[in-house]
């Protein structure tokens, strides 16, 4: 497509947008939104539109060409590689590049966001017609003709349709364009270097400023003249005729209708939007009150009734708006308004309350009723109830109010007609009166924060509150109704037999129940979202079948309720992951990057407030979740496949369908497979080595048990050696033979106490000290028997009883004492002494033997002497005992023999044995 410009086109937006809302009806709404250089375009003038195939809007402009995807304008200037900094039209080719069209000789195109310029041999000239078939694409550029191949080669042609105009459009061997003769569209074949008429279309009123172009999103040719955009399918079959009007008085230059419904209007005045639901709700503001902060809505007969915050009152009736009034008051100091049969009520902070006849518009049917009032109730007949700072009832004939409590703080006020009662609140309670008797209060409920209070239905009342809950209550009772979350209601109303909540964020809507039944379900009528950021609803009111709102930039017209348009489609895409683009939909990141971010968007030219997103991230959760961000986050993600489908929807019930990505956590190197091999024989390794360790143990152990038993055997055999028994006997002999039986009886007990301890004692691996010096008393006892009077023996005990309980390795001490008799005491000639000394310390106990005999080197002598050899098996067995007994008990007991002399002479030996005290 193609065609001259005269002027330039300025650009901004009106957006209008409408809402499908649920069961109970349909939302719409009016959104006016100025699409400008401060939206990153480089010129205010734009030319032209065009829809590419992934959705987004070009728009070119006499600074540049800008790519538009309803949330971000990407824009490319002379300073970005374009040939011309005027680029007035442009149009897209089969293989999705975008062709530049401008006054410089270069062929210009855009193909992924990337610039790319053929040179050509003509003059700086205006480029005119375009052509497209088969890939490869024809440019006039003044009386030359090019043609550029799939490759991009630029090749001279002559052709006869070098010829045609600038607003002539050639697409796939069809050349349409303007017939003067016919005065109407033509549709011609190229074939090879001529033209032949193929048909002419007679239903269209065109003239030679006539814009088409042909859509490739849908396969249409869309052809726009005049206030009518003509589309035709690519057998030129008319499918619609849309008009083309605005708001204001301009000269419509172009439009375009996308894939999606939209329509996109090019004026000498800007770019104007119009969306597929606005298009079908027939949405609309009233122009007189354009701007203009109106706050109150209500119906009389055949008129609506407006009234703004400055005290303006105007008549809307037959789609006439008249001022009706204009009051004399502060801005913002009208609180409430009411009517009856003919009379319209307002209370205003500076005049007070004032009845206002709405047959009269003269100043003298104004009534001043009372002062200090704010919210008020008509009740029946000629009373009317008020509350403010006091709650009070005023005559309508006379004038005259009357204080009916002096509790402080009234708010909100309500009157049901059916059981003729006042409903009203202070700060922390709602009160009850029933006016049939001389307002008298029936009960008082504990209900702080109350907002609003309406009657609905029978003897229900509905019940707003300022902590966002809605309560629908009866004299004895009040239940709770479920509103969405984040909802404040602003007022209550009852329209034609429905409740209506006018809230901060839309219309919400319920059927009127059964006079006593309290349970209320309510659907939203109409999302707030779409009317842009900051813009309040004030009041709402139905006439003649169309919604008004009262709102702070006038008033909104929803024309069309019950309208229903179908669903369209919200394509979703997923553009980012951890900071870098995505371009496939199987992603593997690794196991370092496992707290991803991913970013997605719709493309969306509506008001993206009312925009929403519905995702389920599998491998974490089925759970759907929605949201109004474009980006989540999940962190320390574990090794495994993840799939993140993401859809996108609106407030008018348009959704679109789950696209999704499969994003895969690599495994780090310590969780892979050759790992948990490699581990688990390792682990089989150290089990293996655990084992042949413990088991080495158990057998030494075994072995140790085995050698301590020998040892023990060793023991008790030393110490009832027969030589020790033999001579015992041997002593106890001579005792009866020397007549002597008391004495041999005693040491025959001794010997019997004694041959039974050992006995004991081998049973046991530990004996306390206590039992090991009673077995040596009765050893030295019985020796002292076979020495006679040869030897004494001398015990020096200083431990506690504690200590004494304490158990060490039995007969570990007795062979000592044995050696010390035996070698050191029995070769010396005079009396001699053995010594046992026991003391402690914090660490060890300590046990002294000593004696004072020849010593061990006179004993080795007089063995020598007589050519005997001798060694003491029983301190062998001690040493061998107490080794094993350091490996299986890790007993720490040791002994020192010291060789004691007197001026170099021996006198004797001292054995000091030490064993922990822990």
């Amino acid at each position: 497509m193609s065609f001259d410009f005269t002027y330039i086109a300025r650009l901004s937006v009106i957006l209008f947008v409408s809402l499908v809302g649920l069961p109970e009806g349909i939302s719409q709404t009016v959104l006016s939104k100025a699409i400008n250089d401060s939206n990153n375009l480089p010129s205010k003038f734009v030319y032209r539109t065009l829809e590419d195939m992934d959705g987004n809007i070009w728009l070119c402009t006499d600074g540049g060409v800008c790519k538009y995807d309803g949330k971000t304008m990407k824009c490319y200037t002379q300073k970005d590689g374009l040939p011309d900094r005027d680029i007035y039209k442009i149009t897209l080719d089969e293989l999705g590049r975008i062709w530049l069209f401008h006054t410089s000789n270069k062929i210009a195109f855009i193909q992924k966001d990337s610039i790319h310029v053929l040179p050509t041999e003509s003059t700086p000239t205006t480029q005119r017609s375009y052509y497209s078939v088969g890939g490869n694409q024809g440019i006039n550029i003044g009386s030359d003709f090019y043609m550029v191949d799939q490759n991009n080669k630029v090749s001279k042609e002559t052709k006869k349709i070098n010829i045609l105009g600038s607003s002539d459009l050639i697409w796939s061997n069809y050349l349409l364009t303007y017939n003067a003769k016919i005065g109407g569209f033509a549709i011609y074949n190229i074939e090879g270097d001529g033209i032949a008429l193929n048909r002419t279309l007679p239903d269209i009123d065109v003239d030679v400023e006539s814009i088409s172009q042909y859509h490739q999103p849908t396969n249409t040719f869309q052809i726009f003249t005049g206030d009518r955009l003509y589309i035709y399918d690519t057998s030129f079959v008319q499918q619609e005729v849309l008009e083309i009007k605005l708001d204001i008085e301009t000269n419509i230059l172009s439009a375009l209708k996308d894939s999606w419904g939209n329509l996109w209007i090019c004026t000498r005045d800007g770019l104007y939007f119009q969306s597929y639901n606005h298009r079908m709700y027939n949405i609309s503001h009233l122009p007189e009150l354009q701007d203009e902060n109106v706050e109150f809505l209500i119906e009389y007969d055949d008129e609506l009734v407006i009234v703004n915050n400055k005290g303006s009152i105007y008549k809307y009736s037959e789609n006439e708006v008249e001022l009706f009034k204009k009051l004399d008051v502060y801005s913002g100091q009208i609180y409430n308004i009411e009517r009856s049969d003919k009379d319209l009520f307002l209370s205003t902070g500076l005049i007070g309350l004032l009845r206002i006849d709405l047959n009269d518009n003269s100043n003298s049917s104004n009534d001043t009723l009372s002062i200090g009032l704010k919210d008020f109730v008509l009740g029946t007949g000629d009373q009317l109830f008020s509350s403010g700072y006091y709650f009070k009832s005023v005559d309508l004939n006379t004038h005259i109010p009357t204080e009916l409590s002096s509790k402080n703080f009234y708010k909100a006020i309500a009157f049901n007609l059916t059981q003729q009662k006042v409903w009203i609140n202070t700060h922390d309670s709602l009160y009850i009166y029933n006016t049939n008797e001389s307002l008298q209060l029936d009960s008082a409920i504990a209900f702080p924060l109350i907002e609003n209070i309406e009657s609905v239905r029978g003897k229900n009342v509905m019940i707003s509150t300022l902590d966002n809950k809605l309560y629908v209550c009866d004299p004895d009772n009040c239940v709770q109704a479920i509103l969405p979350e984040d909802v404040f209601v602003k007022s209550i109303k009852v329209l034609n037999d429905k409740v209506w909540l006018n809230t901060t964020t839309g219309i919400l809507t319920a059927v009127l129940n059964e006079e006593d039944d309290l349970e209320y379900s309510f659907d939203y009528f109409f999302d707030y979202a779409v009317l842009g950021d900051d813009v309040e609803v004030n009041d709402i009111s139905l006439h003649d079948g169309k919604l008004f709102l009262a709102t702070e930039n006038g008033v909104v017209i929803v024309n069309e309720l019950d309208t229903q348009i179908k669903g369209i489609g919200i394509p979703v895409s997923i553009n980012r992951l951890n900071n870098k683009d995505i371009d496939i939909t199987d992603m593997c990141i690794d196991y370092s990057e496992r707290n991803i971010v991913l970013e997605y968007g719709a493309k969306y030219f509506d008001n993206r407030n009312q925009l929403y997103y519905d995702y389920i991230f599998q491998g974490v959760s089925e759970d759907t979740i929605t949201t109004k961000e474009e980006v989540i986050r999940y962190n320390d993600l574990s090794p495994g496949r993840y799939i993140f489908h993401v859809r996108a929807r609106d407030s008018f019930g348009n959704i679109g369908a789950f696209n999704k990505i499969d994003i895969e956590v690599s495994r780090p190197w310590f969780l892979r497979p050759i790992v948990y091999i490699l581990l688990l024989l390792l682990l089989i390794s150290i089990g293996y080595l655990i084992f042949r360790s413990y088991w080495a143990r158990v057998h030494r152990k075994n072995a140790l048990q085995q050698q301590f038993a020998e040892l023990e055997l060793s023991a008790l055999q030393s110490q009832m050696n027969p030589h020790f028994v033999f001579n015992a006997m041997n002593s106890i002999q001579n005792l009866i033979s020397s007549d002597r039986p008391d004495e041999a009886d005693l040491y025959v007990t001794r010997l019997a106490n004694l041959m039974r301890k050992y006995l004991d004692s081998s049973r046991e691996k530990y004996i306390s000290i206590k039992e090991e010096l009673n077995i040596i008393s009765l050893y030295i006892q019985l020796e002292q028997l076979r020495f006679g009077n040869k030897i004494s023996y001398h015990i020096d005990n200083k431990l506690d009883s504690n200590t004494l309980a304490k158990r060490i390795p039995a007969t570990i001490v007795q062979p000592f004492v044995e050696n010390s008799l035996k070698h050191g005491l029995f070769h010396k000639v005079e009396r001699g002494n053995l010594f046992l000394r026991l003391y402690n310390d914090s660490e060890y106990i300590y046990i002294e033997i000593e004696d004072d005999g020849v010593g061990r080197k006179r004993v080795k002598e007089i063995q020598a002497a007589s050519n005997r050899t001798h060694k003491s098996t029983g301190i062998e067995s001690i040493e061998r005992k107490l080794k094993v007994l350091r490996k299986l008990d890790k007993l720490d007991i040791n002994y020192v023999v010291i060789d004691l002399y007197t001026k170099a002479i021996a006198t004797g030996t001292k054995v000091i044995i030490t064993i922990s005290n822990k």
